[in-house]
């Protein structure tokens, strides 16, 4: 009868300890689960303001590039229309004086 009642006792004893270690499961599995929520929060703020600073970058332009390689010649474009008349410059001077004529009979 003895060893029964050690046994029962034992057995009550791990019962409870049972019953403290799932209890004790539960609270680690909350805690892993909120652990995990504020993990998953942070992770989504820090893409949040990695993708805004993504298309702020993006909006600004950048450095200017290398001067690109020279264009071809055009077609001559259509002269256009006469411009108004200037004004009358100043008279020149006297010119040289022309050869001596034929003697006359």
């Amino acid at each position: 009868k003895e060893r029964i009642r050690r046994l029962k006792e034992l057995e009550q004893k791990n019962y409870e300890e049972m019953v403290k270690s799932i209890d004790n499961m539960k609270v680690l599995k909350q805690v892993l689960a909120d652990s995990l929520f504020e993990m998953k929060e942070a992770v989504r703020k820090e893409e949040m303001d990695v993708e805004g600073n993504i298309k702020q970058a993006v909006k600004q332009p950048g450095a200017p590039g290398p001067k690109g390689p020279p264009g071809y010649n055009g077609a001559d474009g259509k002269n256009g229309t006469d411009g108004p008349p200037g004004l009358q410059g100043r008279t020149g001077s006297d010119g040289k004086p022309g050869k001596r004529g034929p003697t006359g009979s």
